[in-house]
């Protein structure tokens, strides 16, 4: 069993109820209590540094490295198909080296395609795309994480028309999804959360997490496990910086946002993207992927 975050329509909170993954996957308690709720968040990170099996003169972004830390997919506007295009670097253990690049022609497009996200399981992408003219939310899958991605299709609950509409972030067995969108009031770009019963339910309504929402960007979400944390980008401090939230249960919302400090750099973070345990992260700084550790 574990616990989702449930979005309580009209108060701009999250209640939780006790619910089965629905994908088959280890519940929170079958990984260990690190996998979720350990202390590893409290921990500073090691200095970041570029990846550099990735670093080129393209503009490289919205990086999402997988559950078991050896697939990282990019969007990058390299040459490809498009605009901007996903691209896969992987690896053969979690402490090898990325490897060389590779275009995931599947799920491109001769548009813009951007902000990959990747299911625990590996099976399952969503990600935002223009190909059908406005920003929409778009999902593929596959059956095994060696196999092809499957024509993409727009998911229309998660893509507000005449809005930007981007960056998913499942979570909770994929059970729940936070997107940003500039369809909110609270400003430019606002963190919106969706939920489903289960992995084959069309999603529910989008509402804005308002404890977490300003006036400025608030954007480009992960969210830990169940949504007991949620990792994001703001530049309501000025410049664009990697914002840690813990959920408070007894508050039913999360706690107020603080700065990753450590991750701060020239030039504005954003887009993070972290393991399981919350020990490993990725992150755009400068048209560039960067990691650090705890």
């Amino acid at each position: 069993m574990l616990w989702i975050g449930l979005f309580v329509p009209g108060c701009g909170r999250i209640e939780y109820e006790l619910l089965r993954r629905s994908d088959g996957g280890p519940d929170a308690a079958d990984q260990g209590a690190d996998a979720v709720d350990g202390e590893a968040y409290r921990q500073p990170f090691s200095a970041p540094e570029v990846i550099a099996a990735l670093s080129t003169s393209d503009a490289d972004d919205d990086p999402c490295v997988s559950a078991d830390l050896r697939e990282l997919y990019f969007s990058s506007n390299r040459a490809g198909l498009g605009n901007n295009d996903i691209w896969r670097t992987v690896r053969t253990l979690p402490t090898d080296p990325w490897g060389t690049p590779l275009l995931v022609a599947e799920v491109s497009s001769a548009s813009e395609d951007e902000a990959p996200a990747i299911a625990d399981n590996g099976r399952a992408m969503w990600f935002s795309s223009r190909r059908s003219g406005g920003w929409a939310i778009w999902f593929s899958t596959r059956t095994d994480t060696r196999g092809p991605w499957s024509v993409p299709v727009e998911i229309p609950e998660l893509s507000p028309m005449g809005f930007e509409n981007g960056s998913p972030a499942p979570f909770a067995g994929d059970l729940g999804m936070v997107i940003r969108s500039d369809s909110g009031s609270a400003g430019d770009m606002e963190l919106l959360l969706s939920r489903r019963v289960s992995d084959t339910s069309r999603w529910g309504p989008l509402e804005p997490l308002l404890e977490l929402n300003t006036m400025f960007d608030d954007q480009n979400a992960d969210v830990v496990g169940s949504g007991e944390r949620i990792y994001f980008d703001s530049n309501r401090d000025g410049s664009y910086t990697i914002y840690m939230a813990v959920y408070d249960l007894a508050g039913s919302r999360f706690g107020p946002p603080a700065r990753v400090v450590e991750l701060d750099g020239p030039g504005g973070d954003g887009d993070p993207s972290l393991s399981p345990d919350e020990r490993y992260i990725v992150f755009e700084r400068g048209d560039d992927i960067w990691e650090a550790h705890r």
